[in-house]
């Protein structure tokens, strides 16, 4: 095939065109595969620029927010023979001290109770009675102040009525 020169010259020209196009996309998109982005507007006036504080920066420098992973009223046979354990989420400011509670007595950590992950989990041992029946709080304190929740845990036999037996009078 024979080309004329004024076809090579179209043909040139066309070629020129086209690459010279391709080259002004691949110049565009270059800044988005670059290593650092090109900052938007005047460098100064985001300096300047107040940072917006998030519901966790706010939770990391507050008192404590203290919640149980469980719901209440917890049930729980009194031939259960596992101990059965609670656990609570704690954010705000650092170092938090938990204290765990029952019907309004500090629990005293020992044979029966346990706690484990910077009391973050209570672990009481069987056997169980009814006297282990009754709400368990949790007290989380920082040096911003003091949140207390509670749940409610209820023990029951073979042979108790669990809707009445949770509607008694403590």
């Amino acid at each position: 095939m024979f080309l004329c020169p004024q076809q090579i010259k179209t043909a040139t020209i066309n070629y020129a065109v086209w690459f010279k196009s391709a080259l002004n996309v691949l110049a565009n998109l270059s800044p988005l595969f670059s290593a650092k982005p090109k900052p938007l507007g005047d460098n100064a006036a985001q300096k300047n620029k107040p940072v917006v504080e998030t519901a966790s920066m706010k939770l990391s420098g507050s008192k404590p927010y203290l919640y149980f992973k469980v719901k209440s009223p917890l049930r729980i046979s009194m031939t259960a023979k596992k101990p059965f354990n609670l656990s609570v989420s704690v954010k705000g400011l650092q170092p938090i001290k938990i204290q765990w509670h029952k019907d309004l007595h500090e629990l005293v950590i020992g044979s029966r109770y346990k706690t484990f992950d910077n009391d973050r989990r209570l672990l009481v041992e069987s056997p169980f009675t009814e006297e282990d029946s009754g709400t368990y709080r949790a007290s989380a304190c920082n040096t911003k102040g003091c949140e207390v929740r509670g749940v409610q845990v209820l023990f029951y036999s073979k042979y108790t009525n669990i809707k009445t037996w949770a509607k008694r009078p403590q």
